[in-house]
């Protein structure tokens, strides 16, 4: 009889371990798959590994449109310059004019900029090309480049600023 009695004791313990092992590995597959399903979350999707465009650096027209048909920027005295938007808010711009047919830099203008949504503000500085409120049109595949139009004369003209 207490052979019977060992043999079903070991039987029970046998039994009871594989219940416990079921009970582990059941709660290791709980865990991995709760992990995973919290890495997977939705507002992962929101985000873009794309570099995202910053006004932030030393801009300068490098083409411009005129009525729809793209002209020398040299020609035009007043793109020659750069636009510089520092951080925190500095905006310089050094500009170019025409002064007895000859194109000379300008003195350096100095205010402020700041960003509302996509909009631009640039403030306390009266600037030849940009208006005081702009917003660039831009694109994911191009960050170094922007445009903006805008009506030069009532001329419609679409400028292109590449960063420097």
């Amino acid at each position: 009889m207490s052979k019977i009695f060992k043999s079903n004791q070991r039987y029970y313990y046998v039994i009871k371990q594989n219940r416990i092992m079921k009970k582990v590995i059941f709660l290791m597959l709980a865990i991995t798959m709760s992990l995973g399903l919290i890495s997977c979350s939705s507002d992962d999707d929101n985000t873009s590994n794309e570099p995202q465009f910053n006004i932030v650096g030393t801009w300068k027209v490098t083409q411009i449109f005129i009525n729809g048909v793209e002209s020398d920027v040299n020609n035009y005295c007043s793109y020659r310059g750069t636009f510089q938007f520092i951080n925190p808010n500095t905006f310089v711009e050094n500009g170019f004019e025409l002064v007895e047919n000859n194109c000379t830099a300008k003195e350096t203008a100095a205010g402020t900029w700041t960003k509302s949504g996509n909009s631009y503000t640039i403030a306390n500085v009266t600037s030849t090309v940009l208006p005081a409120t702009f917003t660039p049109i831009t694109t994911t595949s191009n960050i170094s480049k922007f445009e903006l139009n805008l009506s030069a004369g009532g001329i419609p003209t679409r400028l292109i600023f590449t960063k420097q």
